[in-house]
């Protein structure tokens, strides 16, 4: 589940991601601790869609979940996300 944490000193957005079986809410702050966006989306592949167009926007961001195992987590590292 270490993909491509090599350098954490490298990366620029960190992700809190809070699931639940019918949705999520994430937030993603900056190196500073700063909130860069913070939503909510369902379990839904739309959802995930609007998820991967969100984290577009960040360079290689950093995924941290309440979980080390299950669906959501395999979508994150199948998406190419660092969990």
């Amino acid at each position: 589940m270490d993909r491509g944490t090599a350098n954490w000193s490298a990366r620029t957005a960190f992700v809190g991601f809070d699931w639940a079986s019918d949705h999520h809410d994430v937030v993603v702050v900056d190196r500073e601790g700063h909130i860069v966006e913070n939503f909510r989306f369902d379990d839904t592949a739309e959802g995930w869609q609007l998820l991967v167009k969100k984290f577009s926007k960040l360079s290689d961001p950093a995924v941290a979940i309440e979980t080390s195992s299950g669906v959501t987590v395999e979508r994150l590292l199948e998406a190419g996300y660092a969990v």
